[in-house]
């Protein structure tokens, strides 16, 4: 999986880059049910699915960094392949991101986390204890992710969920929303900006 090619905080967006959360929710009788007056709420994940925009300022820079993107995008076929991309905001907090789902035996797993500067990692959200139950290594895992490691015998059990609450840089599996004319790609990066969406099962 390929990495997008700004990580550096030296090239991020104008304003860093503005992220979204999506919580998906099923709602019957919206405004209230027409008996009881009361609204049927489901959620339909537990978890968020997160949407970056990302624009620039125009400068010095701007050709090239339109060229870079724009040969990225190709590279991506578009909207079809996935890649890594890391938060430009290391003072971002990020409450109980998803690591994974354990089987009884996995010890090691790629953390959303590319820096952070406090983190708490849950099972099943019983909190870990660092050193005792697991470690995290920065850069360690896939595309420069941290790598999670949970300790002999620490094993997360068979379905159980792993997230991770930090305060630092994430890191989320992303994909391009749609297709793009060079034109509007170029015109979307230093306008309204091109808005990244997160993709769920697949690292």
């Amino acid at each position: 999986m390929q990495t997008f090619p700004y990580t550096d905080l030296a090239d991020a967006p104008a304003e860093g880059a503005e992220v979204s959360c999506d919580f998906p929710v099923d709602i019957v009788g919206e405004g209230g049910d027409t008996d009881t007056g009361v609204e049927q709420r489901n959620a339909l994940s537990v978890f968020p699915r997160h949407s970056v925009t990302v624009a620039w300022d125009r400068d010095a820079n701007s050709e090239e960094r339109v060229n870079t993107l724009w040969a990225f995008y190709n590279s991506t076929r578009g909207p079809l392949l996935p890649f890594v991309y890391f938060d430009f905001n290391p003072g971002r907090s990020w409450p109980g991101l998803y690591v994974g789902v354990g089987n009884g035996s996995a010890l090691a797993f790629d953390a959303p986390v590319l820096s952070w500067s406090s983190a708490a990692v849950s099972v099943n959200g019983v909190v870990k204890t660092p050193g005792t139950h697991y470690a995290l290594a920065p850069g360690a895992g896939a595309n420069g992710r941290a790598r999670l490691t949970f300790t002999a015998g620490n094993a997360p059990a068979d379905k159980s969920i792993v997230t991770i609450s930090f305060t630092g840089r994430a890191a989320f599996v992303m994909r391009f929303p749609r297709t793009f004319s060079y034109r509007l790609f170029s015109a979307a990066l230093y306008s309204t900006g091109i808005t990244l969406r997160e993709v769920k099962g697949e690292s």
